[in-house]
């Protein structure tokens, strides 16, 4: 299934990841803020990640069709040399963003919206749909297929997590089996997952998303083992002070120490093997 990946996107994507050397994670990572907050922030962290091993570059929606939000975006790609990846919420936002985003991202909460996910694939460029959180695996295959529909073959989809009550999510690891019937790369998105949505009081009146950021590495450690293709992080240089998902930013400074058990565990795996299972009797 990597292969396909790699036909993607271009052996340039899939370079060794930086000073962490070795295999990579199935061969891709993609990591950046949720939020794009100034050119500053952009640019520092095009260098972090072209520095720490990252082989796509990820920015949230701060994009939302800002034509100078998307420059930030064209100048750290070419500055930095990094694919970028960025969401859209609209279908009129594709074509611009799509001059510029190697992958455009669908947010999970639109994963089954028809006019922008056609509108996403008319572009051409990848497109990487995350799972509603509302929404069980099978249902990926319809999103995948309508990318393809549209003339684009070039999709893959993303867990991030379920919903089964208020205020939290699961992650289900026979999801990761279960999206592979979409016949496409499977991304393991390890913090939105670990999200608590409006689970947070705010001192001043309100609410907004809480998290459970230390469960991150037990995540991504599960997903790389499961064999997924790629991983999706939030990753800030100051989580506490991040406007948007702090509780699930992943500290820079620890990037690398878990990129490294990452990549040894996706060394020894066979999460993509199936393992044959013999039903007839046994006998000393």
């Amino acid at each position: 299934m990597w292969r396909r990946v790699e036909q993607m996107v271009g052996r340039r994507f899939l370079k060794d990841m930086g000073r962490l050397g070795g295999s990579g994670i199935g061969g891709l990572l993609l990591q950046g803020r949720n939020r794009n907050q100034s050119r500053g922030c952009a640019a520092a962290r095009g260098q972090a990640a072209q520095k720490g091993g990252s082989n796509v570059m990820g920015f949230g929606p701060g994009v939302l069709g800002s034509l100078d939000r998307i420059r930030i975006l064209e100048k750290v790609k070419a500055t930095y040399d990094l694919p970028v990846v960025t969401d859209v919420h609209e279908s009129h936002q594709c074509e611009a963003v799509g001059r510029v985003a190697d992958i455009i991202q669908i947010p999970a909460f639109l994963c089954r919206q028809t006019d922008l996910l056609v509108a996403a694939a008319k572009t051409g460029k990848i497109i990487n749909i995350k799972k509603g959180q509302f929404c069980a695996p099978s249902v990926m295959a319809n999103s995948a297929e309508k990318i393809r529909l549209a003339g684009n073959q070039n999709v893959m989809v993303c867990e991030r997590g379920t919903m089964f009550g208020y205020n939290d999510l699961i992650v289900d690891p026979r999801n990761f089996e279960w999206l592979r019937e979409a016949n496409c790369p499977v991304v393991a998105d390890v913090t939105h997952a670990l999200q608590q949505p409006a689970g947070k009081k705010l001192d001043g009146g309100g609410v907004a998303s809480g998290g459970l950021r230390e469960l991150i590495p037990c995540i991504a450690r599960t997903s790389v083992a499961v064999g997924v293709d790629g991983i999706f992080m939030e990753v800030h240089d100051d989580p506490l002070n991040a406007p948007c998902d702090g509780p699930t930013q992943w500290p820079l400074r620890n990037l690398e120490e878990l990129l490294e058990e990452l990549i040894a565990i996706a060394r020894v795996t066979k999460g993509k093997k199936p393992l044959k299972i013999d039903l007839t009797p046994f006998k000393e």
